[in-house]
């Protein structure tokens, strides 16, 4: 039995603010027409848009220092004129904030949307695991700059207004991207989508149902947790997926073959213990993924 309740933040509406933080890497000068045109269409959609103080700035990968990427989230989860942060990208070092954050403030505020994927799920995997606060792990601010969202992207605002108890359905993109092309806005989707299930040949008639609650993340990053105060996944999973099971999602970015979680050690923290075969791993190009949602 669940001992606790998953916390979900208010749905986004019209009129609300939306900060804009970097807590990996930042947006360097030659690239601020990027947060120009994502805060145009944000403005269109009704929202204002709060930017932190290291949002322009990139040098070796990082906005700022560690201590002033921590800080800048801190004050913006403080901050009660925000209802939703979405960085603009990714990058590769956020764990170097993960020990400066305010985890007791982030634990007793009021739970805020927090949106992204790649070195972003560093954080996401931890703010869900350690605050039991459900996080949305989806495009990034500078994929929002484009004005014609692909039905997938555009799904972002409805998941992000769907009050707690409401539901949503997703269907994957018919295409994914192979390579990101910066000088293009929005997703470049030129490469079919494939789903494959281990164990299975290639049959299109081939077909598996499960259900369960939500968690992962960027494979490249969060396995830099392993063993750290960041990723609590056995409390995590006593405590809010006793009942309705869980399910791993897994980005893979630029990973090779040695870099992958081995099953022992996943075996040893507890990250893939097996309770009546309810967890499962899921991997896809093209679906967002809500950690702390229940995928039914």
């Amino acid at each position: 039995m669940n001992q606790r309740s998953i916390r979900y933040p208010k749905p986004l509406v019209a009129g609300n603010m939306i900060g804009v933080a970097a807590p990996s890497s930042g947006v360097g000068e030659s690239l601020h027409h990027y947060l120009e045109e994502s805060k145009r269409n944000m403005e269109r959609l009704g929202f204002g848009v709060m930017e932190s103080p290291s949002l322009r700035h990139n040098t070796k990968c990082v906005s700022a220092s560690k201590e002033e990427r921590a800080e800048e989230m801190n004050e913006f989860f403080r901050n009660p004129t925000i209802q939703a942060i979405i960085p603009p990208w990714g990058g590769e070092f956020l764990m170097d904030i993960l020990p400066l954050l305010d985890w007791e403030a982030l634990k007793s505020l009021p739970p805020k949307w927090v949106m992204g994927y790649s070195d972003i799920s560093t954080f996401l995997f931890a703010y869900t695991l350690i605050t039991g606060t459900a996080s949305a792990h989806g495009t990034n601010y500078v994929d929002l700059r484009s004005n014609a969202l692909d039905p997938v992207t555009a799904r972002w605002i409805d998941v992000l207004q769907t009050k707690d108890g409401g539901q949503i359905t997703q269907s994957s993109s018919t295409h994914y991207q192979s390579a990101w092309k910066p000088e293009s806005p929005g997703f470049n989707l030129d490469t079919p989508s494939r789903w494959k299930q281990l164990g299975h040949s290639e049959d299109a008639d081939t077909a598996v149902a499960f259900s369960g609650r939500l968690i992962g993340g960027c494979m490249d990053t969060i396995t830099s947790l392993i063993g750290t105060p960041y990723a609590p996944v056995q409390s995590y999973l006593d405590q809010y997926c006793a009942d309705e099971g869980t399910i791993w999602y897994l980005e893979s970015c630029e990973m090779n073959g040695g870099g992958y979680l081995p099953s022992s050690v996943a075996d040893e923290t507890g990250w893939l213990v097996c309770r009546c075969e309810r967890i499962h791993v899921w991997q896809t190009y093209r679906l967002f993924r809500y950690s702390g949602f229940q995928f039914l």
